[in-house]
């Protein structure tokens, strides 16, 4: 099941799972949310 990771940039969270997703090599698809975006807010 491959896992998509909906994050912000700045975002100290998001980060933690980014670095445990790389260290730990989990396939997984990144994607930025940007809720001012009405599409991505949408989506989100």
């Amino acid at each position: 099941m491959p896992l998509t990771l909906y994050y912000h940039p700045l975002s100290p969270y998001c980060w933690k799972a980014l670095i445990a997703f790389y260290e730990g090599d989990v396939p997984f698809t990144p994607r930025v949310v940007d809720l001012m975006d009405e599409t991505d807010a949408a989506v989100f």
